[in-house]
């Protein structure tokens, strides 16, 4: 039996309708595809979100995304994890400069105790003047246990009991509280004993902390 007109109809919608299927469905297809290789290029791409963590661990401390050991106390080391610095100036003589990074609140005093190559100082040889200490003031910036810059000091008493407070004095710069300390060895007439030595202090003023110092003293030869 011949099919008639009417089937024949029938038909052509039915495979129109397939393919205007088939159709919608590899574009849908290319649009997920397309979206995926973006998004992935993205993700890449993308740069990671800046730590304001300042943590202690065993032979190091790491501020944000430097992480300070036994050799890495340069000044190129800082520039290395965060950048060229905002400013750099020399203090007291090519040996003695200081540099902040004003993204990260940042500041860096960098010295070295060997010789410089002739008419260059700290700033212009990063690679030979080493980590004097850090500070960080933002408030963003906060310890592992949550003490956060701008903190009371009631509270940095709360999460840290044994912390020290050493008030300042013509040899201190600022009242603070040691909040992390090391076993040090102290050469020359004091006969090689040991001694605590901060490598975690909290500035404070009028009952608020104004700032987190990292002391290295890499000063090296």
């Amino acid at each position: 039996m011949r099919a008639g007109p009417r089937t024949h109809t029938v038909w052509r919608a039915l495979l129109k309708q397939r393919r205007r299927v088939i159709l919608h469905a590899m574009r849908l297809v290319a649009l997920l595809v397309v979206a995926t290789a973006i998004s992935a290029s993205a993700a890449v791409s993308a740069p990671a979100a800046p730590s304001w963590l300042v943590r202690v661990g065993p032979g190091y401390v790491k501020v944000g995304e430097y992480r300070i050991g036994l050799r890495n106390t340069r000044f190129l080391d800082v520039i290395n994890a965060f950048g060229k610095p905002s400013t750099c100036r020399v203090i007291s003589g090519p040996n003695h400069v200081q540099a902040t990074w004003a993204s990260r609140a940042l500041f860096g005093e960098f010295v070295t105790f060997g010789g410089l190559p002739r008419g260059e100082n700290g700033c212009m040889s990063p690679d030979l003047i080493h980590v004097s200490e850090l500070r960080v003031n933002d408030r963003r910036w906060h310890t592992a246990l949550g003490l956060a810059v701008g903190d009371p000091t009631l509270r940095l008493r709360r999460l840290y009991p044994r912390a020290r407070y050493v008030p300042k004095d013509r040899y201190r710069k600022r009242d603070e509280y040691w909040l992390a300390t090391r076993r040090g060895v102290c050469f020359g007439d004091c006969g090689g004993r040991r001694f605590a030595k901060p490598v975690l202090t909290a500035e404070v003023r009028r009952g608020r902390i104004t700032a987190f110092w990292i002391p290295v003293g890499a000063q090296g030869e």
